[in-house]
């Protein structure tokens, strides 16, 4: 009785915006990102790999991959954007891996809301984002965060077809996991999952 009174309560929270559990997960994710601001490092790293991409993209257009680091383009694209409209600073470079860390927590806490029932989504995103792997790199320009979100859209996308049975979905999720491929090659691990 408990406990269904409870899921009840949650499940409003999810589905009608509630605010507790999402001004939580808001105040840890603002906690964390203000404790470990540093972001774009430079000098050589990967990070700088992919701004020296992106500048190649903001002043030619898609450039050509000389490396693997160019050839993530769903990485790429995003930063030189960013890096176009609002100047090259600390700030613009850290926008779209912060923007790819946000969806990943929003999308984790509607998955594991839906297939496990509330609070569950919220305690998986909360985990991930305590997770210092996920936190130090929410600013950063990586691969981790952009690969995780398009895996999470994918299957967000397929628990959505399982739903509604729209042709639309399984071809979001293909697009999601295609894209999550081309950011990296591991990803193709996930789609086997989500497959099964």
């Amino acid at each position: 009785m408990f406990v269904q009174r409870w899921s009840r309560r949650f499940d409003r929270m999810t589905i009608e915006g509630g605010g507790g559990p999402w001004f939580i997960l808001a105040l840890l994710f603002v906690g964390t990102v203000a404790i470990n601001p540093i972001g774009f490092m430079g000098g050589g790293w990967d990070d700088w790999q992919y701004l020296d991409a992106a500048r190649c993209w903001r002043e030619y257009g898609p450039c050509l991959p000389h490396n693997h680091w160019q050839g993530r383009w769903p990485v790429i694209a995003p930063i030189a954007l960013l890096t176009s409209l609002f100047g090259e600073n600390r700030l613009s470079v850290g926008l779209a891996p912060l923007i790819a860390s946000l969806w990943c927590l929003i999308l984790l806490v509607f998955i594991g809301n839906r297939i496990f029932r509330p609070p569950v989504g919220f305690f998986a995103a909360g985990l991930l984002l305590c997770t210092s792997a996920f936190a130090i790199q929410i600013l950063d320009p990586a691969v981790e965060a952009t690969e995780l979100a398009l895996v999470l859209g994918g299957v967000m996308a397929l628990l959505q077809w399982r739903r509604s049975k729209s042709p639309i979905w399984p071809a979001l999720a293909g697009l999601c996991f295609g894209l999550a491929f081309q950011v990296r090659e591991t990803a193709v691990v996930a789609a086997l999952f989500a497959a099964v």
